[in-house]
């Protein structure tokens, strides 16, 4: 045979099949599939030979062409939100931090010390004996419409997949596959985030030190893990030769995952919510001891924003006369001890046409300003107010000093043109595209 599909034929009974010719008695296959295989309990909608409905073809997910039937359907925002949250806050070792009231509903264990979600939770998000889960819903189906899944048993047409990584055995999509196939359902950004952190960890493994920081969610470690003898390895080829030992190059990062789909949740949780999610999580101090993050803000560090301005020679001007547009790029970190604000950067573009007048849509904001890129935090936001009256005339450069803002701001105090566009207008943001692209932002930023 030359693969492992000429070898199977399907079978042209209904039921669960452990191989193509043995039938597994008291076995029910998901609802989708006309039969189903082939392992010990094939029970899940990733596990069809064929689908219940025959107009449909079966996507395959596994080498052996088995798959799923048809396009999924995610829990709505809500439903989603909720099954997270009890996810991320149902798991840790402190009972005093494991809420078992509404609407967590955590359940603690005294025999091990840990703190658990519910059982109803627990299968909808990971399956059961006889259901299966969210999580395996949805890698199945990123894994099936991205082509990769059924690549696993060959690393070289994996690899030479543009949507697909192989990576301990088995070939993964990387993080715009995944993207791509949750859009193409009509999938929640909640839900389309979370996938994304599911499947980033094999995207920021195919980057080196060089390009690793340059992609979103993905942190650079640099060192050698195992035994104790592995650290004393100070590159990936020393490591790798030692005996037991691991090189922690490109990975994911947790926390940037987590924060992206709790923003993308939005008015579904609380401040209380944010700050329970915060607490199950943590960071390594400078002398090496884990640290759990104390609030929701801890967590989320320091953020990008942006203010703008139009900037007219007159005093009383035409507003529909050609301005400057001044840009500044601010880090705001928000704490209990008050707001700080630091300018970044300077963004200086003259003669714009109404500048006053010209709105943009969501999309073309976000690309022109490349607001999803590397930033610490969820995307920037623009600033208002007082710190919108601190911009710099044209060609001048913000104070670096640190300005202090009010005792203690919140998210409705920024506002601008990543999140509202009924503010663009307002804020006076011309066509962005070409302000990013311009020369005169080039030098301006380079100056700054």
């Amino acid at each position: 045979y030359t693969s492992w599909n000429e070898m199977l034929s399907a079978p042209a009974g209904a039921g669960c099949y452990s191989d193509p010719d043995t039938l597994i008695t008291d076995c029910t296959c998901h609802s989708s599939c006309y039969n189903c295989g082939y392992n010990d309990a094939p029970t899940g909608p990733n596990d069809c030979i064929m689908c219940a409905d025959s107009s449909v073809q079966v996507t395959a997910v596994y080498p052996d062409g088995t798959g799923y039937c048809g396009v999924p359907t995610w829990p709505v925002l809500a439903a989603f939100c909720d099954l997270y949250r009890s996810y991320e806050v149902c798991d840790r070792d402190n009972e005093q931090a494991c809420p078992t009231t509404s609407p967590y509903e955590c359940t603690w264990n005294g025999q091990t010390g840990r703190c658990n979600m519910n059982s109803a939770d627990h299968e909808a998000m990971f399956g059961g004996s006889q259901s299966s889960g969210l999580t395996d819903q949805m890698h199945g189906f990123v894994s099936g419409d991205s082509g990769c899944g059924s690549l696993s048993d060959d690393e070289t047409a994996c690899n030479g997949n543009q949507n697909c990584t192989f990576s301990d055995g088995s070939c993964e999509p990387l993080v715009s596959a995944v993207n791509a196939s949750m859009l193409s359902t009509g999938a929640h950004a909640a839900i389309t985030e979370y996938a994304m952190a599911e499947q980033r960890n094999y995207t920021c493994q195919t980057l080196d030190a060089s390009t690793c920081s340059s992609v979103d969610g993905c942190e650079y470690h640099g060192f050698c893990s195992g035994p104790d003898s592995c650290s004393s390895a100070t590159d990936q080829t020393a490591c790798e030769s030692g005996n037991n030992c691991y090189w922690e190059g490109c990975h994911s990062s947790s926390r940037y995952g987590i924060i992206r789909v709790a923003t993308a949740c939005g008015a579904e949780y609380s401040a209380t919510d944010l700050d329970y999610i915060a607490r199950g999580h943590g960071y390594m101090t400078p002398e090496g001891d884990y640290q759990h993050y104390t609030s929701w803000n801890e967590m989320l560090g320091p953020r990008d924003a942006l203010a703008a301005t139009c900037q007219y020679a007159a005093a009383f001007p035409d507003l529909s006369s050609p301005a400057t547009l001044v840009v500044v790029r601010l880090s705001v970190t928000i704490s209990t001890e008050g707001t700080s604000v630091t300018h970044i950067g300077t963004s200086v573009t003259e003669n714009v046409d109404n500048c006053h007048y010209v709105s943009q849509d969501r999309d073309t904001v976000l690309d022109g300003w490349r607001c999803g890129a590397r930033v610490t935090g969820p995307d920037p936001f623009a600033v208002t107010g007082l710190l919108v009256r601190e911009a710099p005339r044209a060609g001048a450069s913000a104070p670096r000093a640190p300005l202090t803002g009010p005792e203690l701001l919140s998210r409705r105090d920024f506002e601008g043109e990543c999140e509202r566009p009924e503010l663009y207008e307002r804020f006076g943001f011309t066509n962005l595209r070409s302000v990013s692209d311009s020369a005169a932002r080039t030098a301006a930023l380079a100056a700054s």
